[in-house]
């Protein structure tokens, strides 16, 4: 992977002033259940949800239900610390897209900003003994298979890398599209995205991932 300046240059091209509100903080701090978002789907992609509970760590499975509940634009795929590297790791659904509008991609990318910071601050408390924070946004798409007929892949979108003292020390001060372009400007902020197509191989440890459409019933 590489750095790429699609992000970068979409901030620099719309100006955003003022501290803007971090959607979902009620729900991670236990102000807010976030009920009525933990119950959306993802009936925009027609995926069907797949059980794969019983995979990971508690407090990860928390920690992945806390995000999804803060932002109804991310489905979590897998959560877990790379205790060797002390790295980690969150692959998620973005489900949004940008549109062709300079107010579209505007929006979208504030969106795709505040889906990171969430995982972020979200996550926290589970990654102290790590250095690094990784968030991996992947793209669903459908293929048709010889012999199980449309199954669902994930395309890996792009990485956002930073480290974790950069991560705590951004959250506590303003945040906002244009705050969010400084880290990548200042280099603490890595917007990594794939030279060729680039399929999601990983393990799913979240109760709540994409599933072939012929695994319903």
């Amino acid at each position: 992977m590489r750095p790429r300046w699609f992000f970068l240059s979409l901030i620099a091209a719309v100006a955003v002033s003022g501290c803007s509100v971090f959607p979902g903080l009620r729900v991670l701090t236990g102000e807010d259940s976030g009920s009525s978002e933990a119950e959306r789907t993802v009936q925009n992609f027609e995926l069907v949800m797949g059980d794969k509970s019983g995979n990971t760590d508690s407090s990860l499975l928390n920690a992945a239900y806390r995000i999804e509940a803060a932002d109804n634009l991310v489905d979590i795929i897998e959560i877990r610390e790379e205790a060797e590297t002390h790295e980690f790791n969150v692959t998620l659904l973005f489900l949004a897209a940008p549109q062709n509008t300079p107010q579209g991609q505007r929006d979208w990318a504030d969106a795709l900003r505040q889906a990171v910071e969430l995982t972020w601050r979200a996550v926290l408390p589970e990654s102290e003994n790590a250095d690094l924070l990784r968030v991996t946004i992947v793209n669903p798409a459908q293929i048709d298979t010889l012999d199980n007929g449309p199954s669902f892949v994930g395309i890996i979108n792009r990485s956002f890398e930073i480290d974790r003292a950069d991560a705590v020390s951004y959250l506590q001060g303003q945040r906002s599209l244009q705050a969010f372009g400084d880290l990548l400007v200042e280099g603490k902020l890595r917007d990594l995205q794939p030279d060729a197509l680039e399929l999601y191989s990983g393990t799913p440890n979240h109760p709540m991932f994409v599933a072939p459409t012929n695994a319903a019933g």
